[in-house]
């Protein structure tokens, strides 16, 4: 596959660089698109940029969309991709070639409303993509879209006359494509925002590749014969475990709030390991937005125990919210190993839970991210997560485990009765007695672990990649 990442500029610039040396120094970076000031302005507290400073400090070697980046795409896809610099070359060369203007979104609230980077195209750009020269494709790979920056968005391209040139979004929320697909063909009069833009969503199943896995982290869990499993490990395995579950919890979210507060109310937590950090948010930020989608809760026992709990927090197992320890690749083997199950709380569970949504855009992305694909190499879950999470993991070859749950979850679309529902589930399984997980887990779990291994380490980057360029291309 051969096509062109096309740039405006690559620079010699002079900034700050402060993370390491705390000096200025000269280096050679491509700008990423769009950018709005030169990059030394963008090493200081201003967020006001569309982009963000993390892009420019981390463009190209950070692992987070780096499915755009040369080193992956020559490396990992093998595909015959390179470079151009519009400062280096003519419209005519451009020409016959497949063209992709990357932008990079940091922060979609600075980058599609506060400060556009339809603002920073040049007259040049905006003709080529007009013309069909370049193709326009917002990089977000690695998250989920989200949909309340789709207006703001749409406005913006319709300003620079780009609203009947296709555009194209990447995203890992699996359901996008086709939820965007109903809502464009949706002609009811009650539409609180009708799209006007063209614009195409290409998901990825960003996670399942295994980007998320640094090498070391990889190195030491095939040391210790976990991945793939091992008859050593496997032996570990079949040992009698002393607590029945295992739940991580880093950034406050209320479906985190919620679940682990309930553990404890109902002094579940004596029979399991449980962390919440409250990294970037507060116990009352979870309460309130609980309070809001929770019709009578402030009547229930649950609300009576939110105060108590609230005084608990932060839970920590075995590192606090300022030790940052390999970030979301950390997994300890000897949690791992002592528990029979795991309570996954992804990113995503009510949709945008702190931004204003249009109702007729408002559902809730079906995103896995490394916490699913992270625990299924080791631990069967529970998922607190989209309706349909767990279909869509069974529609890529993953077993799941109705051997402990009641999966009927995975198809109850109301969020509150859900999670309601999960809540009652690991109540039950928390309640069966030790012999009987043990037996579960022995007979029927280490082999569902053993083919999900399999299906995990199988995927082939080069054709799932391949599958996706040629979606962007429309080929």
């Amino acid at each position: 596959m051969r096509f062109n990442l096309v740039y405006s500029k690559f620079e010699k610039e002079k900034w700050f660089d402060h993370i390491e040396t705390n000096d200025w120094v000269h280096e050679k970076r491509i700008i990423p698109n769009c950018l709005n000031a030169p990059p030394k302005v963008f090493v200081g507290d201003s967020d006001d940029d569309p982009m963000g400073k993390e892009v420019l400090l981390e463009f190209n070697t950070r692992e987070r969309d780096n499915d755009f980046t040369l080193p992956y795409l020559r490396g990992e896809c093998n595909f015959d991709a390179r470079e151009v610099f519009l400062q280096d070359v003519s419209d005519e060369e451009l020409k016959n070639q497949i063209n992709i203007f990357p932008i990079f979104p940091t922060s979609p609230a600075v980058c599609f409303r506060f400060s556009p980077f339809t603002d920073y195209l040049s007259k040049r750009e905006i003709k080529l993509i007009k013309d069909g020269t370049l193709k326009l494709v917002i990089v977000n790979s690695s998250e989920a879209f989200e949909f309340e920056y789709v207006q703001a968005l749409e406005e913006n391209l319709k300003k620079v006359g780009l609203d009947k040139i296709e555009i194209i979004i990447t995203t890992s929320d699996l359901s996008c494509a086709d939820k965007w697909k109903k809502h464009k063909l949706d002609d009811s009069d009650d539409l609180i925002y009708k799209s006007v833009c063209n614009i195409r969503f290409v998901p990825i199943n960003y996670y399942s590749t295994g980007l998320f896995i640094s090498e070391q982290w990889f190195s030491d869990m095939k040391d210790k014969g976990i991945v793939p499993l091992q008859d050593s490990f496997l032996e570990k395995l079949k040992e009698k475990k002393k607590y029945k579950y295992l739940n991580y919890n880093g950034v406050g979210k209320p479906h985190r709030y919620y679940i682990t507060s309930e553990i404890c109310r109902k002094q579940l937590d004596k029979y399991g390991l449980n962390s919440y950090l409250c990294w970037d948010s507060t116990p009352e930020d979870d309460l309130r937005i609980v309070e809001e989608l929770f019709e009578g809760v402030k009547s229930s026992e649950a609300y009576k125990y939110f105060k108590i709990f609230n005084e608990r927090l932060p839970l920590i197992l075995d590192y606090d919210k300022d030790v940052h320890k390999d970030g979301h690749r950390y997994s300890n083997l000897e949690h791992m190993v002592d528990s029979y199950f795991s309570i996954v709380t992804e990113s995503l569970y009510f949709g945008y839970e702190h931004g204003i949504i249009p109702e007729n855009l408002q559902y809730i992305p079906v995103f896995l991210t490394e916490k699913t694909f992270r625990t299924l190499l080791y631990h069967p879950f529970i998922l607190v997560a989209a309706p349909h999470s767990l279909k869509h993991l069974r529609e890529s070859g993953y077993k799941t485990f109705p051997q402990l749950f009641d999966e009927s979850y995975d198809d109850i679309e109301d969020t509150v009765e859900r999670l309601k529902f999960i809540n009652n589930e690991i109540e039950r399984v928390c309640n069966m007695d030790y012999e009987t997980l043990h037996k579960i887990h022995v007979n029927e779990i280490i082999p569902t672990i053993k083919h999900n291994q399999k299906i995990f380490f199988d995927t082939n980057v080069k054709t799932l990649y391949e599958k996706f360029f040629k979606e962007i291309f429309n080929v």
